[in-house]
Parts: C-alpha cells; structure tokens; sequence
C-alpha cells in the first residue's frame, strides 16, 4: 500500500465489513507510520476511538483486540466503538487463557462507559497521568482486572458507577486526593490482596457500596484510614464485608455512622469519641453464618461519650458476646446499661475506670 489516499479506501472497505460482519477485520498488510493511520483513520466521518495494546505472540495467533497502535503490524482489528468491542474476538470467546493490555491514550482525560465492563478475560491496564474521568462500568464487573500505574492518575477526578469494580488487583492505599466524585459501588470489590484502605482527602461524593466488597465474600486488610474532612459521618455500606486487623479509632470530626457502613467486616477494637452521637442499624453488624473466626475478632467498644449517641437495631448484632468488652465513661454507666439496642451486651458493659 503506497499512499494515504490507499489506505483511506482499504479504510473504508473495513468499515463497510465492520457494519456487516459482526465488528472484527483482520488486515493482512504491513500498516503505514502511526500518523498516517490516525490521519487515515480520523478522515472517515471522525469516529472516536480508543487504543489497545497486545502482545506480539497475540498478533502471531490472530487473536488481538480493538487497536490502532503502530506495534501491531498485522493482524490488527479495527474497532468504531465500544458498541462494535462487544462483537469481537476478546469479548466472546471466554476460553482464552491470553493475558490482554489496554493503554488509555497519552493525553486522553476521559474514558468511555463500558468500555471493557464484563469482560472474562485477564486484563492490565495502564492509565495515564491526564486523565480524570472512569465512566460507568468502563473495567467493570471484569473477572481479572489489574491497573499496573494507578499512583499516575493524579489528576482522576470521577469514577462513575462500578466503573472499576471486582479489580482486585487495585492498590486501596494509593488512591489520589484528587478523586472527587465516585459512584455507587465504584470500588466494589476491589483490593482484594491489599493491606491497606486509605479513603482520599478529596471526595465529596460517595455513592452506595463505594468500598464495600461483593456480599458473600470477604478481604482482609491491616490498616483503615478515613482521610476525608469533607464528611461528618462515615458514609452508609462504605466498607461492608471487610475484615480489618486493626483497630478503628473514629476521627474527631466524625459524628455519625450511617447504616451499615461496616456490615459483615469487622475490627479488633473501636474507640467513638465524644463527638459522636449516632450509630445508624447495622453499622458493625457481623455476619453470624460466616465461620466463627470471622466475626470473632472484636474485642472492645469504647464510648467516650457522657450521654450515650443514638444507637440503631443491630449495629452490633452478631458480635461474639463473649469476647466483647463495651467502656463507657464511669458517671454514665448506668445510662448505656439502659440503651435497648445494648441489651444484650448489658452484662459486657464496663465503667471507663476498669478498662485494662
């Protein structure tokens, strides 16, 4: 192929093939440079799209996805957009055991919805520092998803809903401040293998399940931090289901837990400070089928609180009685003794004064 004006046809014969076969052409000649792909590729009624990467032996064996990139020389699939990604070959055909690369576009600020939601294969991801904006569902949902670089993203501002949920293989403690802006269940399940939960500085929005992780499983964590001063409260369901080996000593400008922010998690000790004056239903609710190890690992309450807060049905339910020590300032003990929703920790309730 000797000229732009060539391939500007071939171009044209593949996107004809695209809109009747189904989304996949396979080229079988050696692509001019980088640019004048791009040049030939915008000529044709502008269309957006993204870029992939893949291993050579993937290109070998025919079997690369959604690319433009000027590494792949042959057997290279072109894409219009995300609707035409759900017919080709990385999306249905699930036996691959191939691991597959996606590089969001150096420059590029935001990336589309459902991009690669769903997906059944093995991905990594590589971001980059411009961008700002995760669209819903956009890695979503994946059943291996890793993000190699997510300390670059310095700039990421919105992750919309579950736009990255189930990739384990995210860092929780490395999230940037600049996140603003994460919706429902947008972190769901992720860091399943990370010691540490450090909630950035920066959000003013977080939707249902942010952080919590699937119901029915569990992730154990060494560390809990809440670095955000933008709330007053922990948020409702932010961390369900996630097993801290820590303790949580509640930050002086929290004043409420809203409903079951920690449900089916647990920690070894929690510290409320006198701030706070509400614990909404089932905020530290265990899970009573899980293995006793589970819901086990608490050890003490303790309220510093004269007058006891507001305490919701639950908000300990199913937290082993036995092990479970409740310290409340000396001159109140008698009124957290007479908080229904502490009934049955009546006997586990102890003056400040004796707390080891």
């Amino acid at each position: 192929m000797d000229s732009l004006e060539e391939l500007k046809q071939e171009l044209e014969l593949q996107k004809s093939a695209i809109i009747d076969k189904g989304g996949v052409v396979q080229t079988a000649y050696t692509h001019p440079s980088p640019s004048e792909i791009t040049a030939g590729i915008n000529s044709i009624d502008s269309p957006n799209l993204s870029i992939a990467t893949a291993s050579e032996q993937d290109v070998v064996q025919g079997k690369t996805f959604y690319a433009k990139d000027s590494k792949l020389k042959t057997g290279t699939y072109v894409a219009l957009d995300s609707t035409e990604f759900e017919e080709m070959y990385l999306y249905y055909n699930p036996e691959s055991t191939n691991t597959y690369y996606f590089a969001v576009e150096s420059g590029k600020t935001s990336i589309r919805p459902y991009l690669f939601g769903n997906t059944p294969h093995k991905m990594i991801i590589t971001l980059n520092p411009e961008l700002e904006e995760i669209g819903a569902y956009t890695f979503g949902e994946g059943d291996d998803l890793t993000i190699s670089n997510f300390e670059i993203a310095t700039n990421l501002k919105t992750v919309g809903e579950y736009g990255l949920s189930k990739a384990k293989n995210i860092d929780l403690s490395i999230l940037p401040n600049s996140l603003e802006y994460i919706g429902e269940g947008g972190f769901r399940s992720t860091g399943e293998n990370c010691d540490k939960v450090i909630i950035p500085s920066g959000i003013t929005f977080f939707g249902n399940l942010s952080f919590s992780f699937d119901l029915g499983g569990k992730s154990y964590h060494n560390e809990f931090a809440f670095n955000n001063t933008n709330f007053t409260y922990f948020p409702m369901n932010l961390i369900c289901n996630r097993i801290f080996d820590c303790d949580l000593i509640v930050p002086s400008h929290i004043t409420a837990i809203r409903a079951t922010f920690n449900f089916g998690g647990c920690f070894n000790n929690i510290v409320f400070h006198e701030n706070v004056t509400s614990l909404s239903a089932g905020c530290f609710n265990a899970e009573i089928t899980e293995p006793i190890e589970y819901f086990s690992r608490l050890k003490t309450i303790t309220f510093y609180r004269t007058s006891p807060p507001q305490i919701g049905s639950s908000a300990f339910a199913n937290q082993f009685v036995d092990t479970v020590k409740i310290y409340v300032p000396d001159e109140s003990y008698d009124a957290y003794c007479r908080v229904s929703n502490l009934t049955l920790f009546k006997s586990n309730i102890y003056p400040m004064s004796q707390k080891e």
